[in-house]
């Protein structure tokens, strides 16, 4: 029984060490899910039209659908009728999502890079495969929990291994805002929902839009850090010592919220920085719900 016990207290710490890895990780995934699920169903819809259309010109040349051995003619060449490769198709929607993440995600940084095109393309490849790797699944229905850790252990080893080759091709300050960029898409999805939520209220220039961005990742970047440095031993306290520390962590949140919204009220109107101040109240309130969640508190 004591074994036992041992062992599960290893498990719990273990989860509760990657969730604020997965749970930042959800966030970045969900916001890109939108653009994504729109880009399939215009696919899909393209693709339905393509093979009604393929199918009703093969009625036109062989009305009852008969196989035939005459070998084509130039005006019926046998390659216009066949059907779509459905596999290429998703391949190449997959790579047009990718492609347009890159540049929306990593506009910023594109922008003041001075690296050799031969870099740049070393560099866009790189990329590609690190947002593949993360888009691997590491749970299903038929994975056991060994599995699990073990996914994911490789899966962070891998693209520690592609951060570390983009940083030997970047200048000390393009490393420091590539490391803020490269997990940020779920908080610019925050960031363009508030802009659609300003309608009328005024345009914000690019300039302001970027520094409120970097502002934002810079304090997630620490709350972050202290998150996950203090995972293991909130996992591992008693429930009053739990408390205690969870409350450390709510201020470190409240934190994270006041010294963005500072950089976003000299930014901002006072009427765009109060559409700002409610969003992000709600923002920061369903993270702390989620994190009370994993630590099992109320």
């Amino acid at each position: 029984m004591k074994i036992f016990s041992a062992i599960l207290s290893v498990l719990l710490v273990i989860v509760v060490a990657g969730y604020a890895s997965l749970y930042l990780d959800y966030h970045n995934l969900e916001g890109s899910f939108a653009a994504q699920k729109t880009d399939y169903e215009k696919l899909q819809q393209d693709y339905d039209l393509a093979l009604k259309n393929s199918a009703t010109n093969a009625r036109l040349v062989n009305p009852y659908g008969q196989m035939t051995t005459k070998a084509a003619t130039p005006n019926t060449p046998a390659s216009t009728n066949s059907p779509l490769n459905t596999s290429d198709e998703f391949s190449n929607l997959q790579k047009e999502n990718l492609t347009r993440m890159l540049d929306q995600k990593y506009s910023i940084l594109f922008t003041s890079l001075t690296l050799s095109k031969q870099d740049q393309e070393k560099m866009r490849e790189l990329l590609m495969e690190r947002e593949r790797i993360l888009n691997i699944s590491s749970v299903g229905y038929f994975t056991s929990e060994a599995d699990i850790k073990l996914n994911i252990e490789k899966q962070q080893e891998l693209v520690s291994q592609i951060d570390h080759q983009i940083a030997q091709l970047l200048k000390p300050d393009e490393v420091k805002k590539y490391e803020l960029l490269k997990d940020s898409a779920y908080e610019q999805f925050q960031m363009n929902s508030f802009y659609d939520r300003l309608g009328e209220k005024g345009s914000i220039s690019e300039q302001k839009k970027n520094a409120l961005l970097l502002s934002k990742l810079e304090q997630k970047q620490a709350f972050a850090n202290l998150l996950q440095n203090s995972a293991n031993d909130i996992a591992r306290a008693s429930p009053e010592e739990k408390k205690f520390l969870a409350d450390k962590m709510h201020e470190a949140l409240h934190d994270y919220k006041d010294n963005y919204l500072r950089t976003a009220k000299a930014n901002l109107t006072e009427e765009q920085f109060n559409v700002l101040r409610e969003y992000e109240q709600q923002q920061f309130d369903e993270i702390w719900e989620s994190l009370q969640a994993g630590w099992q508190i109320e």
